[in-house]
């Protein structure tokens, strides 16, 4: 046993030196039928409160018809600026052609992730597009952008070897850009009817192939991925708490307890640290698009945000 586990030692070195081969663009498959994000917020919530899918009530600072830019530059609630407070949005192509991100910057957001890719070959279709949308804005409206990977049960390397390929579609990452964000949650498969697959694997299973993932991506980009997971799922599949191979790594916690809401305190894996917090899916912009969107809150000012997600 020993031996074998250093010859997986050498293969997992070299896989992470010379990389898994990239994904081609024309194996690329779009997505079409997977859960969005809001869905799977809305299956977490009902796990947590019964069956409820609506969180976050009038009188929470954090409500769930949280509304840019309004309350994204001042807590009503407590009666305060939220000048230590920064916003984050995150779409997919489950969102509308028609926003206008033009008004970001101007809603008080204070930066913006697309989902780019899912499992070993498939694409979120508006990725590219959204991406390129972005960057042709003038700088002075332009928000700090990055791209996340849906994480599968396949296999890790090549999964972080795909979602470097699709980055690399548009140009990114580079400086300037936000770090790379992995999310791994639920995964109920690109119909989002299956039940989880996560449930077949083993908890050192998953913790592998979410490892592979995260070295490689770091190894190729030279900067530290964060992990977005929701606090139920985690602790059925990965926890108690963090392992120590993932310490090291900052977590995106979409938490909905009413508890977490109302005292602005979510739940994080004990031994992790908070990179920022995604509390609604029904959040709305003033001007741009009036439809509900994902929001989450990093603490910290805009320089603390820039310092912590930017790449240098």
């Amino acid at each position: 046993m020993a031996k074998c586990n250093g010859i997986l030692s050498i293969v997992f070195a070299a896989l992470l030196c010379c990389g898994s081969r990239p994904s081609l663009a024309e194996d690329w498959i779009p997505l079409t039928d997977e859960l969005s994000r809001a869905d799977l917020m809305k299956q977490a919530a009902g796990q947590e409160l019964g069956g409820k899918a609506e969180t976050g009530p009038e009188d929470y600072s954090l409500w769930a018809k949280f509304r840019f830019p309004g309350d994204a530059i001042f807590d009503r609630v407590k009666n305060r600026d939220r000048d230590k407070s920064q916003f984050c949005l995150d779409i997919s192509h489950h969102q509308d052609d028609d926003i206008d991100f033009s008004q970001l910057r101007l809603a008080n957001v204070g930066c913006l992730y697309l989902k780019a890719s899912q499992g070993l070959h498939y694409v979120d279709k508006k990725f590219q597009p959204f991406w390129q949308a972005v960057e042709q804005l003038p700088e002075a409206a332009r928000v700090p952008l990055g791209g996340y990977h849906f994480l599968t049960e396949e296999d890790g390397a090549g999964q972080a070897a795909h979602y470097l390929d699709v980055m690399k579609s548009v140009n990114a990452p580079v400086s300037g850009n936000l770090v790379p964000v992995v999310d791994i949650e639920a995964n109920n498969g690109v119909t989002g009817k299956d039940p989880d697959h996560w449930d077949k694997l083993s908890k050192e299973q998953i913790k592998k192939i979410l490892v592979e993932w995260l070295a490689y991506v770091e190894s190729h980009t030279k900067t530290s991925p964060i992990i977005y997971t929701a606090p139920l799922w985690w602790d059925s599949h990965l926890g108690p708490g963090v392992p120590p191979e993932l310490t090291r790594y900052r977590f995106w916690i979409a938490d909905l307890g009413n508890k977490q809401l109302n005292f602005e305190s979510p739940r994080i894996p004990t031994s992790g640290t908070l990179a920022f917090w995604q509390f609604t899916w029904t959040a709305r912009l003033e001007n741009g698009y009036n439809k509900d969107l994902d929001a989450s809150i990093f603490y910290g000012t805009a320089d603390d945000l820039k310092a912590a997600l930017v790449i240098p």
